[in-house]
Order: structure tokens, then sequence, then C-alpha cells
């Protein structure tokens, strides 16, 4: 076909096809498009209806809900260790740690003997167990065996206060009784 506007024949008399409409009132309706439309009576026009807004936020609370992480549950024979219990193991792990890192610092620069080597040896798997117990501690959800006392007992201080008096060991070792 040619690119002449094409004419509709009229629908023949007693069919059922509908007449062609005019194209006189689509160019018509074109030009109003970009007019403004006519100004509406109701109230609530442009707004979200009440029933949807209720729903959005209850889809907003379920997505909140999945996704904030759900608490786990203690394994048979543990419990959860307590936010003020975790912190106060927390405090007294880090206490134990610097009293390590102190003792290291005093040992001397030149290490040569058995002793001195122990010592040392000593005092590094100290220092690596307690960063664990820290690293542990750390975690916002710690589990310990149900019938496990405060953890911070197991590490205890590194040189306990000894009664003064009488001839003992070195650093940690139980003075030594003497008898007449």
């Amino acid at each position: 076909r040619a690119a002449s506007p094409a004419r509709e024949e009229p629908a023949p008399p007693g069919s059922t096809r509908p007449a062609p409409k005019a194209r006189a009132s689509s160019l018509s309706r074109a030009r109003k498009m970009g007019d403004t439309p006519p100004p509406v009576e109701r109230k609530d026009v442009g707004k979200v209806p009440a029933y949807l807004k209720k729903r959005q936020e209850e889809m907003a609370e379920a997505k909140r809900v999945a996704e904030r992480p759900r608490s786990p549950q203690a394994p048979l024979g543990h419990r959860k260790v307590g936010d003020i219990e975790r912190q106060s193991t927390l405090d007294v792990l880090r206490q134990r740690r610097s009293e390590t890192e102190k003792a290291q610092a005093a040992l001397p620069f030149k290490i040569e003997t058995f002793g001195q080597k122990q010592r040392e040896k000593d005092l590094q798997d100290r220092v690596m167990h307690i960063d664990k117990l820290i690293n542990l501690f750390s975690k916002p959800v710690v589990f310990v065996p149900a019938d496990a006392e405060n953890i911070a007992n197991a590490v205890p201080p590194l040189n306990p206060v000894a009664p003064s008096g009488g001839g003992g060991g070195g650093a940690g070792e139980p003075p030594i009784e003497r008898t007449g």
C-alpha cells in the first residue's frame, strides 16, 4: 500500500461489524493529553488507602523479623553465658593477658638456661590460650558446659600471692615446708 491515508469502507447494511470511528475524535484526544485533568471532587484522590498502608507495615515488620538473627539454642549439656558474665570474663582475661605480657617483658634479653627457655615457652603458651579465650568470649553468644564454673577461674593469676616467710621455690611454686 502507498503512504496515503487509508480510508475504511463503511460496513455493509445488515453486518455485525461496527462502523469505523471518526479519526478526528482520536486526534482531539491526543491534543488533550497534554492538558491538565479536570478537577475531581473527591478528597482521597492520590492517597494510598488505609488497608494498603496497613499491609505495607505488616510486610515491613515481617521483613525486619526475618532479617533479625535468631538466638541459637544451647546444645544439650551446655548453657548460654549471660552478657554480664561474658563481659566480666573478658575483663579478667584481658587482665591476665596483661600480667603475662609484663612477665614476658621481665624475662632476660638473652635466654640461655633451660629454665629460662621453659619459662618463655610457658608464657607464650599462656598468651595463646588467653587469646583463644578472649576471641571466644568476644562473640555475642557463647555456650559453655552446663557444669562449668566461671571460665575466668580457669586462668589463674600468673603469680598467686604466697604466704610470706619461709623458703619457697620460684614463681608459681608452693613454699617448701621445713620441719625442725
